[in-house]
């Protein structure tokens, strides 16, 4: 696999799929058996339970900083991500007094900062609040506007969907689908369309016109086919006999409904 300059790569995998335990390996944490990885300056958003929870953020921030030789102008940088992420006013509290989603903050901070060809971040939005996960989130965006190559791994398969260029699914530590949103969801070949009618004016029963199982909501009835012929007849059916077309197109299909499924 490459995780590729200017985009934002996402493994996505079950518990116990490998996720972690590559990013160990892509960062020497662990010994590979076999194999090669290539790389050049990474910096990583490991586990948040691997910090030094007896610093408070801002001596754990600095400490980090000072291992990557950031400069005074860039560490002003860490401040403003703090700010934004509303941890700001509790950097001189010790981290082990941090509820989870505040040490997982202070580690996506301590990832971010600094100048790396490629960006890491573990899981940075689980245990995370909305707001500060739609931050993390443009962040991301802002590296891969940079040019940053960004590794993601979630459970948030949504998240995924929205900001992934491409994905990687990991089961049992092999690779079973990658590609980008749009191939991962177009292999799955049975495409559905959706039609919506009035047929409030109807010369007669809509179960005339109908062979298909649909959905009555108010006065609207819903029709979910995979057969294009058989919708465009029913369509062409209802309104010569005094029906109205309300919406027609493709089922937009949802990202974590075909990337788990078998084969």
């Amino acid at each position: 696999m490459d995780i590729l300059p200017g985009k934002i790569t996402s493994l996505v995998g079950l518990n116990g799929a490998g996720k972690s335990t590559l990013i160990s390996l892509i960062m020497n944490f662990k010994q590979k058996d076999s194999g090669t990885i290539k790389r050049t300056a990474v910096s990583v958003m490991p586990d948040a339970e691997t910090m030094i929870e007896d610093m408070t953020g801002e001596q754990f921030l600095k400490f980090i900083s000072e291992l990557k030789k950031i400069s005074k102008e860039q560490k002003k940088v860490f401040y403003d991500l703090a700010d934004s992420l509303f941890i700001k006013d509790d950097l001189k509290k010790k981290i082990k007094s941090y509820s989870f989603g505040m040490k997982k903050k202070v580690s996506f901070i301590q990832a971010y900062i600094g100048e790396f060809d490629t960006y890491i971040f573990d899981e940075p939005t689980s245990g995370v609040d909305i707001e500060s996960a739609r931050t993390m989130m443009k962040y991301l965006i802002n590296l891969k506007n940079q040019g940053k190559a960004v590794l993601l791994t979630s459970h948030n398969i949504d998240e995924v969907q929205e900001f992934s260029d491409y994905i990687f699914l990991l089961k049992q530590g092999e690779i079973v689908k990658h590609g980008t949103v749009e191939e991962i969801i177009n292999k799955k070949n049975d495409q559905s369309y959706i039609l919506k009618l009035d047929v409030t004016n109807l010369e007669s029963s809509f179960d005339k016109y109908c062979q298909e199982e649909y959905i009555i909501v108010g006065d609207e009835i819903t029709i979910v086919s995979q057969d294009l012929v058989k919708v465009n007849n029913l369509m062409v059916k209802v309104i010569q006999a005094g029906g109205l077309v309300v919406a027609f197109g493709k089922e937009q299909q949802k990202l974590k409904d075909v990337i788990f499924t078998n084969g």
